[in-house]
């Protein structure tokens, strides 16, 4: 066996798991957990909160590994149930003339149904297998009339086969608009955290003028403040200038009531020597007269 055949099977079977049930299942969660994680950490940086860049971070590496493996989907095969099954009024019964002459590849009494178009030769190869054997049963079951209820069963089996078909195709389609929807978001999510940050900066210069406009009032309160001081020490020089000029007052004013008291005492002490004089000149004058 080749080294090609070992690495198409090996590829296969990745193919096989990925697209399995069990495979979506772990990739939706991985899907939903990344998003959880990119959308925390897009609040993260939102609030400024610490470990913001690794947790978002985190979660968009996550996020574009698993978009990137996204490639390796296989693109949904849409059969057309409609060329083998006529489906009315909410009800699906064969098309026993096409099942009757169905064949292995798409017969030229049939041109309209090439299968090419949607499968693979394996797969071709399968469906009219099932073509042959579905249309030997459906001989034996129009020779059979007391077969009636399992081929209703069947029908009904085959209607819910593809109803489920639709079902997941719906899902699929639902998966890829809620992707799309969560893309929508993470470039909402990066135009707010832009207009947080211009947001910042604004409120930055703001607070950067903010500040300036303080150290100016604080520049200019010190200066009153040293102005005030020596206003005060001025004040205070006056005041003690003052108590001196009083205190030099009331020396005055002391010194004004001892001088009274002296020439009180002086004009008595005048009149006393006017009066001693006067007796003088009497005792002078009689004295004169007794000698004259």
């Amino acid at each position: 066996m080749s080294n090609n055949a070992i690495n198409s099977k090996k590829q296969s079977g990745f193919s096989e798991w990925w697209n399995s049930p069990k495979g979506r299942k772990i990739v939706n969660a991985i899907y939903s957990v990344g998003a959880g994680v990119v959308i925390i950490g897009a609040m993260f940086k939102i609030l400024h909160l610490p470990g913001a860049n690794v947790v978002l971070g985190t979660g968009m590496i996550c996020e574009a590994i698993i978009f990137s493996m996204g490639a390796l989907d296989k693109p949904f095969k849409e059969y057309h149930w409609d060329k083998i099954f006529d489906f009315e009024n909410g009800t699906a019964r064969f098309q026993t003339e096409l099942i009757g002459s169905a064949t292995i590849s798409a017969s030229p009494a049939h041109p309209s149904i090439n299968y090419s178009e949607t499968l693979s030769e394996e797969d071709v190869e399968k469906l009219s297998e099932g073509i042959k054997n579905l249309s030997a049963t459906a001989r034996q079951l129009a020779s059979v009339s007391d077969l009636t209820a399992p081929t209703s069963e069947f029908i009904r089996n085959i209607t819910s086969a593809s109803e489920s078909v639709s079902n997941f195709s719906k899902d699929q389609n639902n998966l890829n608009s809620s992707l799309r929807n969560l893309s929508g978001i993470y470039v909402e999510i990066g135009t707010e955290m832009k207009k947080a940050e211009e947001n910042t900066k604004d409120y930055t210069g703001e607070i950067e003028k903010i500040n300036k406009n303080l150290s100016s009032l604080n520049a200019i309160y010190e200066i009153h403040l040293k102005n005030v001081e020596e206003q005060s020490t001025k004040i205070g020089n006056s005041n003690k200038e003052l108590e001196n000029i009083l205190s030099n007052l009331k020396k005055i004013n002391s010194f004004s009531s001892a001088s009274a008291e002296e020439s009180e005492k002086y004009k008595n002490e005048t009149v006393k020597l006017a009066q001693q004089i006067s007796d003088l000149n009497k005792v002078y004058g009689n004295m004169l007269n007794a000698l004259s």
